[in-house]
């Protein structure tokens, strides 16, 4: 395995190897950014969902008010209850039941809520004879409760209950916890005023004591909603001070109206001393309906600030999202280019020098020459392969000019050979023969060493040599030769 791919790869160009290179660590940067992207998308979805379980929760909102309207309106005598009703439309319950399930068909996929909103929507429209469906004398009734229900599961099922941002994190506690507690407690006070006002002075003593306590109720959720704004102000810029301020004061205004009016209905602070309808309709008061009215527009208003607020976070988050995979892809394409370019840098000049190469070695021309200016490494292998070319074009010269020396002692030698005259040359100062011709061994008889001293008497011999020491060159010096079989005379 490990040998195929060294072939595979040993089989490459230089600059496909250097792309393989490039393109190998591209991958590895293109995998971590998938997973920075991915990262992002994981934020931006989990963003989405709160959007779609604030989207939901509004229609939550309206069925938990709807309901508590509803149990208010059921309350009051039936001239009261047609005074009310001019002044806004009759809770219709079917529609609040039917918007429920329409909100769940579209925006529960991923809530889990299916159960819950089911029976929620049941007891929104309550069907006589089943127990659970119809209104409650004492406590929360079970519409509520199981709107309350719903509400929890879809804020736990969005992550609004997790959201990350303080602005956001706050807003989501108005509208999940905060001021569906807040119309609990609303409801709850308003059944037990209604109660006690229909009770006997001296009987009314046993529930006050409930009533105190839904009291200082409703002043730690005031004091919890508070505190939940002024955190949300300050984490928040002045536009979500400037939106949720107007709503939270009218709030708190129709609370602390509402606990009054409660009390004067229950009769907590003074005597009544006689059952409700004995008061005469037009004595009866409405202390549930502004604090609704003032609870539903700080609800609205607060759900369409946290709408706002989880979209900007989601644009926020595209558009960082955008600005680093446009950086990304700009470095990238920047890299690719630098790349590209040092790799024509390493490839162009060694695809040179192996054309030079291939043109030597075809050729057998030591004259051409790689041409590369550079201080790096393949500059110093194109300085030191054209030297190498200069040594082998000089020693191919110099190989020509033995060659030639040697054709032309080899010529001399063979003219030598050719002439009949005997010639011969010896060595100084052995005497040693270097070369004779065939006339001249048969001239020097057999003696390989020292002619001279065979050939010429001493006296002879000494003059010769003498005036070769002298001038250098004897020329036409006569001298009887003894060395052959026969004594001859040679000049």
């Amino acid at each position: 395995m490990l040998k195929t791919l060294s072939r595979l790869i040993g089989g490459l160009t230089v600059g496909r190897k250097l792309a393989l290179i490039y393109f190998l660590d591209l991958t590895t940067v293109i995998f971590i950014s998938g997973i920075l992207i991915n990262e992002k998308f994981i934020a931006i979805n989990f963003t989405n969902k709160e959007i779609v379980g604030n989207e939901f929760i509004a229609a939550v909102r309206d069925g938990l008010l709807g309901v508590v309207e509803r149990d208010g309106d059921q309350r009051l005598p039936a001239a009261t209850r047609l005074a009310a009703t001019s002044i806004r439309p009759a809770v219709n319950a079917t529609q609040l039941a039917a918007t429920i399930s329409a909100a769940e068909r579209r925006l529960g996929a991923d809530m889990g809520s299916s159960a819950a909103s089911s029976h929620f929507a049941a007891t929104l429209n309550p069907t006589p004879g089943v127990p659970g469906t119809g209104p409650a004398t004492r406590g929360p009734s079970a519409a509520l409760t199981a709107g309350r229900e719903l509400l929890t599961r879809i804020g736990n099922q969005s992550n609004l209950i997790l959201d990350p941002d303080l602005d956001s994190y706050y807003t989501m506690s108005l509208i999940v916890l905060r001021f569906p507690e807040l119309l609990e407690v609303v409801d709850s006070m308003h059944r037990l005023a209604w109660r006690m006002a229909a009770m006997p002075a001296n009987a009314r003593a046993a529930e006050q004591t409930q009533f105190l306590i839904l009291e200082g109720r409703i002043d730690a959720i005031l004091a919890g909603i508070e505190s939940d704004y002024h955190e949300a102000f300050e984490a928040s810029g002045p536009r979500l001070r400037t939106f949720l301020t107007p709503s939270q004061q009218a709030l708190s205004a129709s609370v602390m109206r509402f606990r009054s009016d409660s009390k004067t209905l229950a009769g907590v602070n003074d005597d009544i001393g006689t059952a409700l309808p004995a008061r005469g309709t037009a004595q009866v008061p409405l202390p549930i309906a502004p604090v609704l009215a003032a609870l539903r527009a700080a609800w609205s208003t607060s759900q369409q600030e946290m709408q706002r607020l989880l979209q900007a976070r989601n644009d926020e988050a595209f558009h960082r999202m955008w600005l680093h995979l446009g950086t990304a892809l700009l470095l990238m394409a920047l890299i690719l280019t630098l790349v590209f370019f040092v790799a024509r840098q390493i490839a162009i000049p060694i695809r040179q020098l192996a054309g030079v190469a291939d043109l030597v070695r075809q050729s057998g021309d030591y004259r051409l020459r790689a041409g590369w200016d550079s201080a790096d490494e393949i500059g110093r292998l194109v300085t030191a392969f054209n030297g190498m070319l200069q040594q082998l074009d000089e020693h191919r010269t110099v190989q020509n000019e033995l060659i030639a020396q040697a054709s032309a002692a080899q010529a001399q030698r063979a003219m030598i050979e050719a002439i009949p005259i005997p010639m011969m040359v010896t060595s100084i100062p052995a005497h040693a023969i270097l070369h004779a011709n065939e006339a001249a061994r048969v001239w020097l008889g057999g003696h390989e060493r020292n002619p001279w001293q065979a050939g010429m008497e001493p006296a002879q011999r000494s003059r010769f040599f003498q005036m070769l020491s002298d001038t250098g060159a004897v020329d036409e010096y006569e001298v009887r030769w003894g060395a052959g079989a026969t004594p001859s005379w040679a000049l």
